[in-house]
């Protein structure tokens, strides 16, 4: 199941974690209040972009193939 705009709960805090973690971004650092908000969904959607998704799979959403990106980007990153 993807996590989109309006989702809530731990599964979003999580994701807001993870991308604080990933690094490089434009965006301000997410807040992680567990509330999939525009700024979340900005930084999946840069997160996407960053990833070189297809324009069209650059939506926001955070489905399993963005996961997968994230978990590959995040074990293949050197510590910060």
């Amino acid at each position: 199941m993807a996590l989109v705009y309006s989702n809530n709960g731990p599964a979003v805090k999580s994701l807001q974690t993870r991308l604080n973690a990933a690094g490089r971004t434009r965006l301000p650092r997410l807040k992680e209040d567990a509330d999939y908000g525009s700024l979340t969904m900005a930084g999946v959607m840069e997160f996407q972009f960053f990833c070189g998704f297809p324009t069209p799979q650059q939506d926001g959403k955070f489905g399993p193939l963005t996961d997968r990106k994230l978990a590959a980007h995040r074990t293949s990153s050197p510590p910060p």
